[in-house]
């Protein structure tokens, strides 16, 4: 993806079945699709296509990084259609719509070609009618129309968000497609899940999201996160540890049980997330120009920049998480992979708070955190009177510093707190 991408990054997306992979099996097979059989294709897919028949992952970069440019070079476009040995064609777009698009297109070529063997074989576009068509003000114009893709400052970016299925994760999830994002849902909840990657595509079609059922307490299901992301959109810009745990209570109530729980979601998994994807940005970074960045940024809480009464699993893990982020950054600096985290305030609005059963209100009340509570609508009140705004962090707040981070390249290791002013940087 990297390699195709100049000063506007592209997205890359993969297809494979029984009958690709029968075209892609060797040179000789794809010549046999390598040329146009109808307009479609060229306008949408072009003329001109490379093939790599290389099996290792190191071998085809080095042979890529040669081939693409002298492509770029000989025909003056970036190619939108590779097929590589045992993996498949791979669709370059300005956007994920656009992939699809050439994919399906590309896909029905490579069924004429089949069907055709029935009756003597294709019978492809000669050279002055592929000219003429690529040339032809028509079709030009339909080109364009399908090549617009979405607008926003993260445009053709690809962005994981855990824990995106509902409350914070999925308001992020909502700014962040908004500014032209492609958004992968990671999530442990299916359902869910799978319901909020439909309604933000139905809300944004210009751009793409995709629901992966992830455990980030288990790093198998993060390898495979990242493959599903890869193979969908073609790399990850950045990576968003949202996805978290909170259990409240004191030294008597808290059992271990519980806090080797909230521990391992909230402190464990973050190494977990950062070590799955930090090898993909590495990679990304070591092909990429030189002005590209990827970022991790740990969605934390103000309870991980000051101790938090009746809390101190979630805290602790919080801080720990901090401390994580700060070590990463050190670490990734080298490669171009900036690390930071964002600590917002209180959300009142999300299941995490008001939840009638087990939101936060409902759990400081119990556990008596706030002095002479009596009612939830009490312990609302104590925590909106420590704000100076007087206000509950929203996820938009939130998506505003993360494109802050993303945005800015001088930065690396840094707590953002999004807070209202009930936090302040010292």
């Amino acid at each position: 993806r990297m390699l195709l991408s100049s000063d506007e990054l592209k997205v890359v997306k993969v297809r494979n079945n029984e009958l690709i992979s029968r075209y892609c099996a060797s040179a000789a097979s794809f010549a046999n699709v390598s040329v146009p059989f109808i307009p479609d294709a060229i306008v949408y897919c072009k003329a001109n296509y490379l093939y790599f028949p290389q099996d290792k992952s190191a071998e085809i970069l080095e042979v890529a990084k040669q081939e693409i440019t002298q492509f770029i070079e000989q025909f003056g476009y970036t190619p939108k259609v590779l097929a590589l040995k045992n993996i498949g064609i791979l669709a370059v777009g300005d956007d994920a719509r656009q992939c699809e698009l050439i994919l399906d297109v590309f896909e029905d070529a490579i069924k004429i070609a089949q069907l055709s063997e029935s009756f003597g074989g294709p019978s492809p576009l000669n050279d002055a009618q592929i000219r003429f068509i690529d040339t032809w003000e028509v079709e030009n114009y339909r080109r364009t129309v399908v090549s617009r893709a979405a607008n926003g400052r993260l445009r053709s970016r690809v962005i994981i968000v855990t824990g995106a299925a509902q409350g914070f994760g999925e308001g992020i999830a909502k700014y962040l497609i908004s500014e032209g994002a492609n958004i992968v849902v990671a999530d442990l909840n299916e359902a869910t899940g799978a319901r909020t990657a439909g309604l933000l595509d139905k809300a944004h079609p210009a751009a793409k999201s995709l629901f992966v059922k992830t455990d980030v307490s288990d790093p198998a299901s993060l390898d495979l996160l990242m493959q599903r992301t890869i193979l969908e959109f073609g790399g990850v810009d950045c990576f968003i540890s949202n996805a978290g745990v909170l259990r409240a209570g004191g030294l008597e109530e808290m059992t271990p049980e519980t806090f080797d729980f909230v521990t391992r979601i909230n402190y464990n998994a973050f190494f977990y997330c950062t070590r799955a994807v930090s090898r993909i940005m590495k990679l990304q970074t070591k092909f990429a120009n030189p002005g590209y960045f990827a970022d991790i940024i740990q969605i934390n809480s103000k309870s991980g920049l000051r101790g938090s009464k009746a809390n101190f699993a979630y805290a602790g893990g919080k801080f720990g998480g901090i401390g994580l982020m700060q070590s990463f950054a050190l670490e990734l600096a080298p490669h171009r992979i900036k690390v930071n985290a964002v600590c917002p305030g209180n959300y009142y609005e999300g299941p995490l708070w008001s939840d009638p059963e087990n939101g936060l209100f409902v759990q400081y009340l119990n556990a008596g955190k706030v002095p002479g509570a009596k009612t939830v609508e009490d312990v609302k009140n104590f925590y909106l009177a420590q704000v100076p705004m007087h206000k509950g962090c929203t996820p938009e707040d939130v998506g505003k510093g993360v494109i802050y981070l993303m945005d800015q390249t001088g930065e690396t290791g840094q707590a953002l707190p999004v807070t209202g002013g009930q936090v302040m940087l010292s």
